[in-house]
């Protein structure tokens, strides 16, 4: 995500989160749907996008 989280959550309303969670894994039988916001990454440093790797693999090693 690119935009920013206040941005996104109240000028989209979660809009592209809505979709993914309802139309998509939801509606193929995946529940529950838990969303992690990572962003925004234009204008991130290194460090903090090797920190969002981190989070990512972490929370993959917990559902897995």
């Amino acid at each position: 995500m690119d935009t920013p989280p206040l941005i996104n959550r109240w000028m989209y309303g979660h809009a592209g989160h809505k979709v993914m969670k309802r139309n998509i894994l939801q509606f193929c039988g995946i529940r529950p749907v838990r969303i992690t916001e990572i962003g925004p990454v234009h204008g991130s440093t290194e460090q903090k996008r090797s920190a969002w790797l981190d989070k990512a693999e972490r929370l993959g090693e917990r559902r897995a």
